[in-house]
């Protein structure tokens, strides 16, 4: 990831965060 920074951002993506139950998060209004 060190290499290419932008990978952190897809893995983010790609799992849930530790403070989000639903995944993928619903839109909100």
């Amino acid at each position: 990831i060190s290499s290419a920074p932008y990978l952190a951002e897809l893995v983010s993506y790609q799992h849930p965060d530790h403070d989000t139950d639903q995944w993928p998060p619903e839109e909100k209004p």
